[in-house]
């Protein structure tokens, strides 16, 4: 009888063991693969290299893994070998707590070799995508001055290096002693409803709205849509286009940049490189 109970605690002990092993399968231990920063390659007719790449989406023969902030030490949980895709991404809009993978820059992929718990270092190119060389935009303020007064304070072409990200020339629009100023940009664009952006560099003291208008030749429709605020060292944004152009499809369109303040008052904001991109 003491046998008996011996061996049912014994096959007891053993059932729980393999419940546990069930619950609590042993952890798996992944590869790092450390990325710091993508390297931007130039291609001809693409204006500027700026950029502010600040993220990477990140997956594993098509499997997402996930998003991750640069610099990034990425977990793979990988048994055998597999190709590891990354996509650069750029914060949406100013937007902080949205992050999208640019369509505009490529990918770029490398053969993961599984190492569990080591690091490797993978350093990602990235250029612009084939399909926007062709369409972009460029007001770098190197030839001239494509914007024209609305109202207000106009945005003037200037030398002054305090305005100036790069190159020799920038624009800049400046309130002295006045509340308000709306320029636009003289040259039209068109874009089809899957999307456009907008880069641009700035700094400067005062908030400014960033808008499109947009023309059929009979009625023209005008919408202000992201906001900025000062920045007292050069900050690059992606300025989504699409609910625009989704929304007034069909039209030629124009980049609207105002300031506008509740009392007059004295201060500027500069501008860089502003890039129209779209398909």
């Amino acid at each position: 009888m003491r046998i008996s109970v011996f061996v049912l605690s014994v096959f007891a002990v053993l059932i729980f063991a393999s419940g546990c092993d069930l619950v609590n399968p042993a952890e798996r231990t992944p590869t790092y693969v450390r990325i710091d920063s993508f390297q931007f390659v130039p291609t001809t007719g693409t204006g500027t290299q700026s950029h502010k790449i600040t993220a990477v989406f990140a997956y594993l023969d098509a499997a997402p893994i996930g998003a991750f902030d640069l610099p990034a030490k990425i977990p793979v949980l990988a048994d055998k070998k597999g190709v590891l895709l990354v996509r650069p991404a750029v914060v949406y809009s100013g937007l902080n707590d949205v992050l999208v993978p640019y369509p505009y820059y490529e990918e770029d992929t490398v053969t993961f070799v599984p190492a569990p718990g080591a690091t490797v270092t993978f350093t990602p190119r990235t250029k612009y995508t084939a399909d926007s060389t062709m369409n972009i935009l460029n007001e770098d303020f190197e030839s001239g001055n494509s914007f024209v007064s609305l109202q207000g304070d106009t945005m003037r072409k200037t030398n002054d290096p305090k305005y100036v990200f790069e190159g020799n020339y920038g624009g800049v629009i400046e309130l002295n002693n006045s509340d308000y100023s709306e320029s636009v940009m003289s040259e039209y664009f068109t874009a089809v409803p899957s999307g456009a952006f907008l880069e641009l560099d700035y700094k400067g003291t005062l908030p400014f709205q960033i808008g499109v208008i947009g023309s059929d030749g009979t009625q023209d429709v005008t919408s202000y849509l992201f906001g900025f605020n000062p920045k007292s060292e050069w900050n690059k944004v992606y300025i989504g286009l699409q609910d625009f152009i989704n929304t007034y499809p069909n039209k030629q369109y124009r980049i609207l940049v105002k300031v506008a303040q509740k009392v007059p008052t004295t201060g500027y904001v500069a501008f860089d490189n502003f890039k129209v991109i779209t398909q």
